[in-house]
């Protein structure tokens, strides 16, 4: 049998705001766009679709960030930019969720970019961590459009042997759209 129950009211939670993203002209992002990721140790991951180091197809608006907010003793946040990416062969527009896998890489996608001095039909990306916070970028997929599949406005994820599944919302052999694996 069907229960309907109210398990919380709005009344019941506390919302506060953070105010910490402050857009391109101070090279961190703005617009946040896809869901949170947790690492469970307090710390939350999420990407931008505008702002960081402005360059490339970006000049004004940057082409987005990887960031992390990290929760402090005192109940505030801070952030800090894990990758900005810069509009061409790395991506433009992360606009999806982001998984950890095992080794602590986090991947993801951007909505367009991939090839140098152009537009691109969106990318699969992976950050590796390194020493003192800094992460490094690495494409492992560029959509290659028509059939293959264009513009990613979702995230991936990833099965128990490291293939990873995304969708590309144009392209395929009706032009509708397609359902991607990568296999390493």
């Amino acid at each position: 049998m069907y229960r309907n129950r109210t398990l919380a009211s709005c009344n019941d939670w506390t919302k506060k705001t953070s105010n910490i993203l402050k857009g391109a002209s101070q090279g961190d992002g703005s617009r946040p766009i896809a869901g949170l990721l947790f690492d469970g140790t307090n710390n939350f991951y999420g990407v931008t679709q505008t702002g960081g180091t402005a360059s490339g197809n970006c000049q004004q608006d940057g082409c987005g960030t990887v960031y992390k907010l990290t929760h402090n003793s005192d109940g505030s946040w801070s952030e800090s930019v894990l990758y900005s990416f810069q509009g061409e062969a790395d991506g433009n527009g992360p606009w999806g969720n982001l998984i950890f896998d095992r080794s602590g890489n986090i991947y993801g996608t951007t909505y367009a970019g991939g090839v140098q001095n152009g537009y691109g039909n969106g990318t699969v990306f992976k950050l590796t961590p390194g020493t003192g916070g800094h992460w490094t970028e690495t494409v492992i997929a560029r959509l290659p459009g028509g059939a293959g599949g264009s513009i990613v406005p979702g995230g991936v994820v990833m099965d128990s042997a490291g293939n990873i599944y995304g969708t590309a919302q144009n392209g395929g052999a009706y032009g509708y759209g397609v359902v991607w694996e990568i296999t390493p």
